[in-house]
């Protein structure tokens, strides 16, 4: 990878960071206004929050989850668990993305996951889901329907 390239990704990692740290920084009402849709296991755990940023950009937040340690030794190797997870091996870092930039991607799906479940949802879906959605006024689902 050439040096512009990866510094270009580490900014916009830090840019994404820095989003989500402002909004969970801000105050609850805050965050509600800014609420387009929350994606929820039947436990109630966060899969996916989607809101308004500043400007026409919407941003999603995959939360941090905890993968089983067979699960975990499965499906990933150790240079992957010691680079995205916060403890060096099964709690991974949670991810945002910026949705518009999603648009077009056909047959695509976010693999969306809390401590206990696992899902998906086709980008497709997702931006069809959110279609007329105001901020404020949240898409409520719950996965798998």
């Amino acid at each position: 990878m050439n040096d512009d390239l990866a510094t270009l990704l580490r900014e916009h990692r830090l840019r994404m960071e820095l989003l989500v740290t402002a909004y969970g920084a801000s105050p609850r009402k805050d965050r509600k206004a800014s609420l387009l849709a929350e994606y929820r296991c039947r436990q109630r755990c966060a899969l996916l929050v989607v809101w308004q940023a500043p400007g026409p950009m919407r941003l999603a937040l995959m939360p941090s989850y905890k993968l089983s340690a067979e699960r975990n030794e499965a499906e990933s190797v150790p240079s992957a668990r010691a680079r995205r997870t916060s403890d060096g091996d099964r709690r991974w870092n949670g991810r945002v993305l910026i949705l518009d930039e999603l648009d077009g991607w056909e047959g695509v799906a976010l693999d969306l996951n809390c401590d206990h479940h696992r899902t998906h949802i086709a980008v497709e879906a997702l931006l069809q889901d959110l279609q007329g959605v105001r901020p404020g006024k949240p898409l409520q689902r719950v996965l798998p329907r």
